[in-house]
């Protein structure tokens, strides 16, 4: 399994292999292995909003 994110300038790729841990190419040693396909420094959502608005029915939620 492959996983590639990219944002703006970022590039980050990442492989899972047979002992179910994600290594990306610099792991040449084998040494090191992620848990998580990302670094722990990606950002993978928006801030929260307990105001939010629901993108189906348009309205705020909670009310």
């Amino acid at each position: 399994m492959a996983y590639k994110f990219t944002s703006g300038s970022f590039n980050y790729t990442a492989y899972r292999i047979s002992d179910k841990k994600f290594y990306n190419l610099s792991d040449t040693s084998g040494k090191g292995s992620l848990d998580y396909p990302l670094p722990a420094t990606a950002r993978l959502s928006s801030p929260f909003n307990p105001a939010r608005l629901n993108p189906v029915s348009g309205k705020v939620s909670p009310p």
